[in-house]
């Protein structure tokens, strides 16, 4: 899912971002959960992996509520790290903000696409940001 209403901003005008997903696997992967991205000038982009590369297992098949700026219920941030390559560091949204706040964002994804496990589906509640809510489906 793709949300453009940030583009232009920088990245220290965000102050809320939430999203509802519920995410169901065949072989409970570890690496299951979407994340959400916001993809900065310059191609730099800023990650939040609920599963921290894979060191922890969101629950499937119940919806779960993340504050992305808060980190809850579970996540830290990534800079240019899609891969959670070796050494990958974990950043809070201050660590973030404080090196990269002026920024310009071109865009905000969640993703189920790469995300690991076979099969894989998901169901997006809700995204907010910025108090604009969007709401999927039913409630």
């Amino acid at each position: 899912m793709l949300y453009t209403g940030a583009n232009g901003l920088t990245l220290g005008a965000i102050t809320q971002l939430s999203y509802t997903i519920m995410h169901s696997t065949g072989d409970d992967s570890p690496i299951s959960s979407p994340y959400l991205r916001i993809f900065l000038e310059s191609d730099h982009d800023v990650i939040f992996d609920p599963t921290e590369c894979a060191t922890k297992v969101p629950a499937e098949d119940t919806f779960i509520d993340y504050n992305v700026l808060a980190a809850t219920p579970t996540g830290t941030f990534r800079f240019d790290d899609d891969a959670c390559g070796p050494g990958a560091v974990q950043l809070t949204w201050a660590q973030v903000l404080a090196a990269h706040a002026g920024r310009h964002i071109e865009g905000i994804y969640i993703t189920t696409g790469f995300s690991g496990g076979a099969p894989l589906a998901a169901i997006l509640r809700s995204l907010s940001v910025n108090g604009k809510v969007f709401r999927f489906g039913a409630p």
